[in-house]
């Protein structure tokens, strides 16, 4: 089951609710973007220099969630490995050699 998409809506996590990262609505992978933990964070990290301090995720159009990060003084702090609320594995991690 192949759950890749190069076009990802990114989403703002708010105390209550979650909503589009209006500054950088969408984020564009390529597939060799996602082959290891490593590409991943160095791709995110030469997206997020200027974002606001705070945790996104990156949302599939089926409305699956395709990774979850936290974003500190412009850089990715943390890539969350499953959700804190179902404990359901996020699919990026699905993408990565091991």
């Amino acid at each position: 089951m192949d759950e890749f998409e190069s076009k990802m809506s990114v989403m703002k996590i708010r105390d209550k609710y979650s909503a589009p990262y209006k500054r950088h609505m969408y984020l564009y992978l390529l597939r060799e973007d996602v082959k290891t933990k490593a590409n991943f964070l160095e791709k995110l990290k030469s997206k997020v220099k200027n974002w606001k301090d705070g945790q996104y995720y990156l949302k599939l159009s089926s409305g699956k969630v395709f990774a979850r990060f936290k974003v500190e003084e412009g850089k990715v702090r943390k890539l969350y490995r499953s959700s804190p609320i179902t404990q359901k594995e996020y699919i990026c991690w699905r993408f990565f050699k091991k």
